[in-house]
Parts: C-alpha cells; structure tokens; sequence
C-alpha cells in the first residue's frame, strides 16, 4: 500500500467502518489539453463547474466511456456524447435488457466499456435498458 491508500483507508472507515474498504483501484493517465491532468499543473476539470452545465448521469456515463486501465484525453464534446447515449437509453424505457451483460462485463476486469456498450446495443433495438444503466449508476 502506498501511503495515500492507507489516508484514504483510514478516511472511508471512519466514514463507513473498518473493515469495509477491501480493493484499490487507480485510474490511469487522463490528459487534458494534451497534456496529464494534474493538480500541480492546475490542468484540471472540476465535477462542480460541470454540474453546472450538466446533469451528474451525464458526467458519468461521459467518465464510463474509457476502461480504467487505458489512458484518455478528456474533451467537452464528451459531455455531449454522453447525453446523446442517455437520451437513447431513455427513449428505450424500462427493462432489463443487457443486464446480465453488463454484469459479465463488469465482471471481467471492470470493463465498463464493453458494459455501455451491451447497453447501446439493446437500447437500439428499443429494449428496455433501465436496470441495466442503474447498475451503472445511471438514473434514466
């Protein structure tokens, strides 16, 4: 464990318990600008500036778009991908369809990728989608 795990160990079982934090996991490089986003370079996006413009889904399913272990460059036109893919979720309605694939590929190294993907898939052919997107953390 690195230091800052055990910090952020210490912080959450203060919050929720001990014992309740059991895995780590670290995003890989997001750029931005064409440059690492980082908060010693002041080269960063704020949650909060985003919510100002968009809903917190939005800014979800736009993060869920890249496998954690694969570097990405972070653009505003995310954001409007991401909304376009929950207008189409929507429009598809309740259901669970996708939801055992998107289970499998959560299981499978927490590839959300292939996860938003199954859904896509299912939305465009107007199965419903919502407890599938749910698991995702996405409210249509």
């Amino acid at each position: 464990l690195y230091p800052h795990h055990e910090c952020c160990q210490a912080q959450m079982e203060a919050i929720v318990g001990p014992g309740a934090i059991g895995h780590w996991m670290h995003q890989t490089m997001v750029s931005f600008h064409g440059e690492k986003m980082a908060k010693s370079t002041g080269n960063l996006v704020f949650v909060r500036d985003l919510l100002a413009r968009v809903d917190g889904a939005v800014i979800r399913l736009a993060l869920l778009d890249h496998h954690y272990r694969d570097p990405w460059e972070w653009t505003d036109e995310a954001l409007a991908v991401a909304s376009a893919r929950r207008q189409r979720w929507q429009r598809a309605g309740a259901g669970d369809a996708a939801l055992s694939e998107v289970r499998a590929a959560l299981d499978d190294d927490l590839d959300v990728v292939g996860a938003v993907t199954a859904i896509d898939e299912a939305a465009a052919t107007n199965r419903g989608v919502s407890e599938a997107a749910q698991l995702l953390g996405i409210s249509l």
